[in-house]
């Protein structure tokens, strides 16, 4: 796997993983905070309910007291009772409505302060009832000694009896009411007097001030030891739900009245909240979407600050095989460790040349001894065969060719030995080709001709010295075979790029496909360094030119040779363009 995509699996892993874990994280903080805060609003409506059921059952308790105490002008209230509560005394119609009178002033009293007070009533053991109602009333005929409610108020011996919330079938034009019975006692005698009924309106439980959550929290009201349901809110649409969810989805709360014998039970239905959570883990994993493309499209620019430098120098490596420095100032100028990374390869890399250059400066020594000494020689053959032809002209003809051959051969041997340095200009060069044609056109007897298209600026070019006579020398005795067949030589240079390239070609007898491959691979075998002075029959040929280049110039550069069988030779040589210093 490439770098790059390493490189990008890892980060985007890692941005997952981070953004995952910071969402759960998040989304389970969010979710513990809400469950806190639904607890807790719970936990204080129903306190709340607790305090508010526990002053209305107190301010009913209340009103019971007044039938104990003095009104200032016609007794006390508990004096109009117990009269009637002794089977022997007689009691007249008079006295009968003398009670009810002062019993219904202190009744309609309480009906007019309280609005959830239907009406109140004292049930008598003779079966007679006082007080008064807001358009209800006693059933004339009603005997409650057999009634389980009123059993129950007097088991309970002067504690507050609480009912559920029905219809009454003794209370004439009664609707749905919650009735408080308290049994009543002299204080002196003990004796039982009565009991005081108080009506009320359910609503003197309402709790849609306190209960905030009407549509989700259910709360009733009921006696402690029964399911008598003395308040309840919406059970039609709540309390059904209830049963459709896991019971780990329903927060209860159940909490008994200190002074009273009444439970408040509490449900709510946490599963009507789900969807709120819901959206926001909708909108918590939307959110980490983005970021997650917010960090893929950062990734580019990162990727190219980071990787792309790396890549970059890869393939430079790659390319150019530990040749060439990674020269690039967007990228050596840089202060961290991309920066870092391209300085310390090219300084590798000039360490490299430079210890290739020492490495090889003993046998560039030696080799240049080698060519030195070539360069001062000439060929035997060459030189017999001209000392011969100066000879026979000296002998037979006197004429101005010997000194044309003279002064040619001494132009030869002196450019040959000169050493200032291993470059000359490509005109010297032509030159020194020039004085060598003169020479042996006159020994073959103009049997070939030589044509030259340099233009004149790749003139001053400079060039390795002695690499054009040999190739032609090669054309008139390969390709010509020793000029027994007539021929041209060609001369040109082009340029491309910053590449000098000098073609040689005649129109000779050319190779064939094994000549030419036998040929292109002794250029491209590796060059033996040979004892100083000594040579190989090849040696002063094109692979010693081949040689010198790749030496002096680099491995890129050299010699390359195209022929065809009775179509001619084509050799090119490729050097780096070196313009002569000013």
């Amino acid at each position: 796997m490439k770098l790059t995509m390493r490189f990008f699996a890892l980060y985007f892993i890692c941005a997952l993983i981070a953004v995952l874990v910071s969402t759960g994280y998040i989304l389970s903080k969010y979710t513990e905070l809400f469950n806190d805060q639904m607890t807790q609003m719970v936990d204080n409506i129903v306190n709340n309910t607790v305090i508010h059921t526990e002053d209305a059952i107190e301010d009913i308790n209340n009103t019971t007291f007044l039938f104990q105490t003095d009104t200032g002008n016609s007794g006390t209230l508990i004096d109009n009772i117990k009269k009637y509560s002794d089977p022997s005394q007689e009691s007249t119609y008079y006295d009968l409505y003398i009670s009810r009178q002062n019993i219904k002033y202190i009744c309609q009293t309480f009906l007019f302060t309280n609005q959830n007070i239907n009406g109140i009533f004292v049930l008598l053991p003779n079966h007679q009832s006082f007080g008064w109602g807001n358009g209800i009333d006693i059933s004339y005929d009603y005997v409650p000694d057999e009634d389980e409610w009123y059993l129950d108020t007097l088991a309970l011996h002067g504690k507050m009896y609480i009912s559920d919330v029905s219809q009454k079938p003794f209370i004439l034009r009664s609707t749905e009411s919650v009735f408080f019975a308290k049994a009543l006692y002299d204080v002196y005698s003990g004796r039982f007097l009565g009991v005081v009924l108080i009506d009320c309106n359910p609503a003197i439980f309402d709790l849609s001030s306190i209960n905030t959550l009407p549509n989700a929290l259910y709360i009733n009201i009921h006696a402690e030891n029964d399911t008598s349901q003395i308040y309840y809110n919406n059970i039609d649409n709540i309390e059904k739900s209830f049963f459709k969810y896991n019971s780990d989805n329903i927060l209860s709360r159940s909490i008994v009245l200190d002074n009273w014998p009444v439970r408040v039970d509490a449900k709510i239905n946490l599963s009507s909240y789900t969807s709120h959570l819901q959206n926001v883990r909708m909108l918590m994993f939307g959110i980490a979407l983005l970021i997650l493309l917010l960090l893929t499209v950062i990734y580019y620019p990162l990727s190219a600050y980071v990787i792309r430098p790396i890549t970059l120098l890869t393939r430079h490596i790659h390319t150019t095989h530990l040749e060439k420095p990674a020269y690039s100032d967007k990228y050596t100028k840089r202060k961290d460790e991309i920066g870092l990374l391209y300085t310390e390869y090219n300084q590798m890399i000039d360490s490299l040349n430079e210890y290739i250059r020492k490495d090889y400066q003993n046998k560039l020594i030696t080799l240049d001894a080698q060519m030195r000494a070539l360069e001062a020689q000439i060929d035997a053959h060459f030189l017999f065969n001209t000392l011969e032809t100066i000879n026979s002209i000296a002998e037979i003809e006197e004429v101005e060719s010997i000194a044309t051959i003279s002064m040619a051969l001494g132009n030869m041997f002196r450019y040959s030995i000169k050493t200032q340095s291993e470059l000359v200009s490509l005109d010297d060069e032509i030159h020194h080709v020039m004085d060598y044609v003169s020479i042996q056109t006159i020994r073959f007897d103009n049997r070939f001709s030589i044509q030259y298209n340099i233009p004149d600026e790749y003139r001053s070019y400079r060039v390795l010295k002695l690499i054009l006579q040999p190739v032609v020398e090669n054309c008139i005795n390969h390709g010509f075979k020793h000029c027994m067949i007539s021929g041209i030589i060609t001369i040109s240079a082009d340029v491309e790029g910053d590449i000098l390239r000098i073609r040689i070609r005649d129109n000779g007898i050319g190779m064939d496909e094994r000549q030419l491959r036998s040929l292109n691979d002794l250029l491209q075998s590796e060059s033996k360094l040979n004892e100083l002075g000594h040579r190989e029959h090849q040696s002063i040929g094109l692979k010693n030119i081949h040689s010198r280049i790749q030496l002096y110039y680099g491995a890129v550069y050299g010699l390359s040779v195209e022929s065809k069988e009775q179509e001619g030779t084509t050799i090119t040589i490729c050097i780096p363009i070196i313009k002569e210093e000013t």
